[in-house]
């Protein structure tokens, strides 16, 4: 999915989503390419209408992500949108930057955990 900012229609970056339709779980990860939108609360923002088309359109009953360790702004993201971190694989990555190896975390968000926090305007 590709996300644009909503009035000028420029790229800003894109999400993937992967189902397992028979578990009923879906996956998510996304990229923010264009530099000028990071820390902007566009993660957030797309993240919140993928989740409400996951859990009320298709009836999924889990959303799970992977950053990886380094990745504090998502860190930070995934739990303010009240994933609970699940797991952590560690050295499971090589980094980018070829300085070693780093952590994955895995975060996860029930359906019954997000329908509470709308249901306290959150």
């Amino acid at each position: 999915l590709l996300m644009r900012n909503r009035n000028t229609g420029e790229n800003v970056g894109f999400f993937t989503i992967s189902l397992n339709l028979e578990h009923t779980t879906a996956e998510t990860a996304v990229v923010i390419g264009n530099k000028s939108y990071w820390g902007q609360n566009v993660v957030v923002e797309a993240r919140g209408e993928i989740l409400r088309f996951l859990f009320e359109t298709l009836g999924v009953h889990k959303v799970i992500g992977r950053p990886h360790g380094r990745n504090m702004a998502s860190i930070f993201n995934y739990k303010a949108m009240g994933f609970k971190c699940e797991a952590i694989l560690r050295e499971q990555m090589r980094a980018i930057d070829e300085q070693g190896r780093l952590d994955q975390m895995i975060f996860g968000l029930l359906r019954t955990e997000w329908e509470a926090r709308q249901s306290h305007g959150r």
